[in-house]
């Protein structure tokens, strides 16, 4: 499942992909929060591909993971992977490596 969100003017797409295993409990909590936190960080800048790693075993073998869930950015360069909970909006930025309103 992929979730746009318009690029604002002159600003880049941000692209992730975040790997869950979806039959774990906290595993919509994890969506949920995530998606929060990007509204705020990168409002009207990001695209999401959700994947289940069961279902897209392929792409997780693909994207080397080895543990749920896990975020990759995509874009910008360079991509980045992070794995655990993403529960504070303050480290999901500082993972990213991003401000709010979506600077690197």
């Amino acid at each position: 499942m992929v979730t746009k969100k318009d690029a604002g003017k002159g600003k880049d797409l941000w692209r992730l992909r975040l790997y869950l295993n979806k039959a774990a409990p906290k595993a919509l909590r994890t969506e949920t929060l995530l998606k929060g936190h990007l509204d705020v960080l990168l409002p009207g800048q990001y695209e999401i591909e959700i994947l289940d790693v069961k279902s897209d075993i392929e792409k997780a073998l693909a994207d080397q993971i080895i543990a749920t869930p896990t975020l990759i950015r995509l874009a910008p360069a360079p991509s980045k992977k992070i794995i655990g909970d993403f529960a504070d909006r303050d480290q999901v930025a500082a993972s990213l490596d991003v401000t709010p309103g979506g600077s690197i």
